[in-house]
């Protein structure tokens, strides 16, 4: 245990995403933090999404060891471009049996990602198709980034 958990009982992280930030490497070092890795798994198989699978291995990388999320997905044409109206990944996350805090992170982490989106191509918000963060694999990472913070 940190001083700073002695002191408020809750775990501090920090992320410098100057760079950017990726979903599987976010969720990787949550579970690395101390995420439990069944619990994230079983959060985002509550998705009811199928062509995935999800692996999390201990590895080292330049000699630092590290939890690696491999997120396979099994179709390809899914994978690299679905073009995925952001109306079905909310109807997705409303139907999901996944808890509320998850679902709400998740929803607006997308919500935001369709403000973004829509300010770009101009239109709104809710008539935003999104590529690659409307994909499967995109999708797990995020619902599992919102899991692994619980």
């Amino acid at each position: 245990m940190t001083a700073a958990e002695e002191v408020t009982g809750k775990r501090i992280a920090w992320f410098n995403c100057q760079a950017g930030v990726a979903g599987d490497m976010t969720m990787a070092a949550l579970v690395d933090a101390g995420a439990n890795p069944d619990d994230v798994a079983n959060t985002i198989a509550g998705m009811g999404v199928d062509g995935y699978a999800l692996m999390f291995e201990r590895v080292q990388r330049c000699g630092v060891g590290a939890t690696w999320a491999n997120v396979i997905v099994h179709s390809d044409g899914d994978h690299h471009h679905p073009h995925r109206p952001v109306s079905e990944i909310y109807h997705l996350l409303d139907k999901a049996d996944i808890p509320d805090r998850v679902r709400q992170r998740a929803t607006a982490v997308y919500q935001q990602l369709a403000k973004v989106e829509g300010e770009i191509h101009q239109v709104p918000p809710n008539d935003v198709e999104l590529h690659e963060v409307g994909s499967i694999d995109a999708i797990v990472d995020v619902v599992g980034v919102c899991a692994a913070l619980e």
